[in-house]
């Protein structure tokens, strides 16, 4: 896989993330085209399930921040609920993975 200058022995990437408005998913479009050699499966985080953590030699976390919950800078609702109430038994220790965190201006 390779990003820009930077080069990473990597076969497989899952890539997990959270759009309502579709910025996030432009994000990791973006991404997915820069990426050559690898072998990419993307999926929403609202369909995912506790193993889809586990898929792939790299994953990779993506999502908006919403202002829910009080102060601002809250996960999407769908990722907070993969990662906050799903996920609270696995175990990610040797797991490579990404974040790509968007902003929100509201």
């Amino acid at each position: 896989m390779e990003i820009g200058r930077y080069s990473y022995s990597v076969s497989s990437l899952h890539i997990i993330y959270a759009s309502t408005s579709g910025h996030t998913e432009y994000v990791i479009d973006q991404a997915i085209a820069a990426l050559t050699g690898v072998q990419v499966e993307k999926q929403r985080a609202e369909q995912a399930a506790l193993e889809d953590l586990l898929k792939g030699d790299v994953l990779l976390l993506a999502s908006g921040s919403w202002n829910t919950g009080g102060v601002g800078g809250q996960l999407n609702p769908y990722m907070h609920i993969l990662l906050k109430e799903k996920a609270t038994d696995i175990d990610l220790r040797g797991k490579k993975v990404l974040l790509i965190a968007l902003g929100d201006t509201r």
